[in-house]
């Protein structure tokens, strides 16, 4: 699959750029690596939202800065915490030959296609690795279309535990989804709502003994 592409410029690091830069509608970000010094940059906002409509933290990409182009990770991504537009970005330089640590999400497949009597329950949607750059993933998909009542899929069932090109630093006892019939979460919610019409009863009953007094 080919790689996405995003532009960079070099920007000063500090708060009145970033001001300026907002209003020129551009991201500031910094890119850094084991092989390169830390770089202060700015991306274009429109081409920035589009990459981010399709990617996530510990996406690959390639970056052009200054006529050169890095291979990189998105390492993280800061959003305002009401607006939720993006603040800042942190990239990392990949070199051939040097492992990266990263995080990646496992996304369940085929959630459409199971039977209306059953609920599959996502407890864990994020595997931890180190690999070469070469073998780099963006994400682990998982097929649901055909579980049955009582599956379960735990970390150390996933076929990446077996690919030499991987190591896994997540606990593999963690389990990334179970298979339960619907009929256990509905009479679950029949049980809540019945204890809570008991206390809300009891309350009655407590005001009215109150008023009698």
């Amino acid at each position: 699959m080919e790689r996405a592409l995003l532009h960079a410029n070099l920007r000063k690091a500090n708060t009145s750029e970033n001001k300026q830069l907002r209003k020129d509608l551009r991201v500031p970000a910094v890119l850094y690596g084991s092989h390169i010094d830390p770089k202060p940059i700015s991306l274009g906002h429109t081409e920035l939202i589009k990459f981010i409509r399709d990617h996530h933290v510990g996406s690959s990409l390639n970056l052009e800065l200054e006529g050169e182009e890095y291979f990189v990770i998105l390492k993280d991504v800061q959003t305002h915490p009401v607006r939720g537009h993006i603040l800042h970005l942190d990239f990392q330089a990949l070199q051939a030959g040097e492992k990266v640590r990263v995080t990646i999400p496992v996304f369940l497949h085929g959630l459409d296609k199971i039977h209306d009597d059953l609920i599959v329950q996502e407890l864990n949607t994020e595997i931890e690795l180190s690999v070469l750059p070469q073998f780099l993933i963006d994400s682990i998909i998982v097929d649901v279309s055909e579980v049955k009542v009582g599956d379960s899929l735990s970390i150390a069932d996933l076929p990446i535990n077996s690919d030499e090109n991987f190591e896994v630093f997540s606990n593999p006892d963690q389990m990334i989804y179970t298979v339960m019939e619907a009929t256990v979460f509905e009479e679950a919610d029949e049980e809540d709502e019945s204890s809570l019409f008991d206390v809300e009863d009891a309350t009655k009953e407590v005001d009215e003994d109150g008023k009698e007094d």
